[in-house]
């Protein structure tokens, strides 16, 4: 029994969209040097969809250089301008209902048959409700395809 909740553990953690930092990795002072890149997000205190994305060799150097949270791969890998949702964001109670329309992409844990892979959403907060959503860029999916 207990194996089987530390694998589907594991499967969880493998299809998460968006990883937090611990405080424990945020205070490592040696990391190994694989190249397993992630994406780095800093965020600005101010307005939390002010982002400041740079690519680490590995989660290790991304969160013992103070980003926030994390997102597998290269940001180059990501669309230009993509802001990517805090792996809390899903927990928020209401959002504004606002008219500001986005495309939520989704996680890698969402199979897709067509690019892009994601679905509209009427504001930036409504698109991060959805814990599938790794991130969003303004406009709808419709445009994104053009």
């Amino acid at each position: 029994m207990n194996k089987l909740i530390v694998i589907i553990a594991i499967i969880g953690f493998c299809t998460a969209a968006n990883i937090k930092c611990t405080e424990k990795q945020k205070q490592s002072i040696v990391c190994t040097m694989e190249y397993m890149p992630v994406c780095g997000v800093k965020i600005d205190s101010e307005n939390k969809y002010s982002q400041i994305l740079t690519t680490y060799g590995n989660k290790c150097g991304a969160c013992s250089e103070g980003v926030e949270f994390y997102a597998e791969g290269e940001c180059e890998s990501y669309p230009k301008k993509a802001v990517f949702c805090h792996p809390e964001d899903h927990l928020n109670l209401a959002c504004t209902r606002e008219f500001s329309p986005v495309c939520g992409l989704f996680d890698s844990s969402i199979k897709c048959f067509a690019a892009p892979c994601g679905q509209n959403y009427s504001n930036k907060c409504t698109a991060c409700l959805n814990n599938e959503v790794s991130h969003f860029v303004e406009g709808t999916c419709e445009e994104l395809r053009v």
